[in-house]
C-alpha cells in the first residue's frame, strides 16, 4: 500500500516538476533570443531615431554599433566592463548598472540551463519508469505547459498596456534602489535604449513566448497521438 502511494505521488511530482518548466523555460529563452538579437538592436536603432540623434553628437552609425555590439559581448564574457575600451562610451554610474545588469543576465542564464537539466532528467525517468504510457502522460504535460504559457503571455499583454508600471515594478525587484534611473539629457545609456526599445522588447518576448506556447501544445497532441498507436 505504502509503495503504491509512493509511486502515485513520485507520477505527480514529476507532472507538476515537468509543466513548471515548460513555461520557465520558454519565458527566460524567449528573453534571452531577444536579448542577443543582433538585428533586432540596428531596426530599433534606426526606427527610434538613434542613429540621427549621436550622428548630430559626433558619433558614427558604425562607432554606435560597436558599443552595443561589445556591450552584448560583454553580457555573454568572463570579461570585465573596462576590458572594452568602447563602453567608455558610458559613465561610471552608467557602467555600474550595466555590471548590475549582467550579473542578472548570468543568474537568469543558470536558472535556464538548470531547468533544461531538470527537465531532460525529469523527463527519461518518466519515459523510463512509465515506458511508452509516459508519451500519453507527456502529451498531457505539454499541453498544461502550453496553457500556462498562454496565461502568462495573456497577463503580459495585460502587463503591455501599463508597461511604465511594468518596467518599474521590474526595476524596483532586481535592482537596487535607484541605481537604473538615469538623466535622458546626461546619460548616454538611456538615449541609446530609450523607454520605447524596452517596451518593443517585452512585447517581443511576450509574442516570441506565445509562439512557443502553441508549437508546446501542438507537440502535445504529436504525444497523444503516437501513445494511441501502442
Amino acid at each position: 500500500m505504502f509503495e503504491k502511494t509512493w509511486k502515485k505521488g513520485f507520477y505527480y511530482f514529476i507532472i507538476f516538476v515537468l509543466v513548471i518548466l515548460i513555461p520557465l523555460i520558454v519565458m527566460l529563452g524567449s528573453g534571452k533570443y531577444v536579448m542577443f538579437d543582433d538585428k533586432f538592436y540596428l531596426e530599433s536603432f534606426e526606427n527610434f531615431g538613434v542613429y540621427d540623434y549621436f550622428s548630430e553628437n559626433g558619433y558614427s552609425g558604425s562607432e554606435i554599433n560597436a558599443v552595443n555590439s561589445d556591450l552584448l559581448d560583454y553580457f555573454r564574457s568572463d570579461l570585465l566592463i573596462d576590458d572594452f575600451e568602447s563602453l567608455n562610451f558610458f559613465n561610471a554610474r552608467e557602467k555600474s548598472h550595466l555590471v548590475d545588469v549582467k550579473n542578472l543576465v548570468g543568474a537568469l542564464d543558470c536558472v535556464l540551463m538548470l531547468s533544461v537539466f531538470l527537465f531532460l532528467i525529469f523527463l527519461g525517468l518518466l519515459l523510463y519508469i512509465y515506458g511508452i504510457e509516459g508519451f500519453k502522460v507527456l502529451g498531457w504535460i505539454c499541453l498544461l505547459g502550453g496553457l500556462v504559457v498562454f496565461l502568462i503571455v495573456l497577463l503580459g499583454f495585460i502587463g503591455s498596456t501599463q508597461f511604465d508600471n511594468t518596467f518599474n515594478e521590474f526595476h524596483y525587484l532586481f535592482f537596487e534602489g535607484d541605481s537604473w534611473l538615469f538623466d535622458p539629457v546626461e546619460d548616454n545609456i538611456i538615449k541609446l535604449y530609450p523607454f520605447d526599445f524596452f517596451f518593443l522588447s517585452f512585447v517581443r518576448i511576450v509574442k516570441i513566448s506565445m509562439i512557443f506556447g502553441v508549437l508546446v501544445g501542438i507537440l502535445g497532441l504529436v504525444f497523444f497521438r503516437i501513445s494511441s498507436f501502442w
